[in-house]
């Protein structure tokens, strides 16, 4: 399938062949690349993401290749900018690679996917407000994430208090 690709490589259908044949094999990094080379084929955006997917997961899972991982799903986010699986999948990955710019971004972006959820929400919130205060430093936009928290879990003790810890450190009384 190889060669045959090589002959026609506009041509997807010796792609389709080798995706599943690498993968019976375990050949990871032979099936990353059939499925990013069909990713690049490929029209449709809903489809093209999916594949990114794979490629992300088969990176992360099969490949421990965290780097490449990102890349992947990063790719597949911008494709579909609505996928919840992406979106947690990318979170997982920053969260392992404690990359506080970016987690701030998905986790804004996770709240907005989340539909009627409060629990995670309220979560995602939280984690949100732990970013900016600790690594980011920006403790004004942690009281912001706190507030919306408050919102979720109105008269929440831990948030509450959390909250005074704040205002107190940047004198906003």
């Amino acid at each position: 399938y190889k060669r045959l690709h090589r002959l026609d490589e506009a041509d997807v259908e010796p792609l389709e062949a080798m995706a599943p044949l690498s993968m019976m094999l375990s050949d990871w990094s032979e099936h990353v690349e059939v499925l990013a080379k069909k990713a690049e084929l490929i029209s449709g955006d809903d489809e093209r993401a999916h594949l990114y997917q794979q490629v992300g997961g088969a990176k992360r899972d099969m490949m421990d290749d965290q780097g490449g991982a990102i890349v992947a799903y990063e790719k597949a986010f911008e494709l579909d900018p609505a996928s919840v699986t992406t979106a947690d999948a990318l979170i997982d990955l920053h969260e392992s690679r404690q990359d506080a710019s970016r987690l701030v971004e998905l986790y804004r972006r996770r709240i907005d996917l989340t539909d009627n959820n409060d629990d995670l929400r309220y979560e995602l919130l939280s984690r949100m407000a732990r970013s900016y205060e600790g690594v980011l430093n920006q403790r004004r936009e942690a009281i912001e994430a706190l507030r919306e928290a408050l919102a979720v879990r109105a008269n929440d003790k831990a948030v509450l208090q959390w909250l005074d810890q704040l205002f107190r450190h940047e004198q906003m009384w």
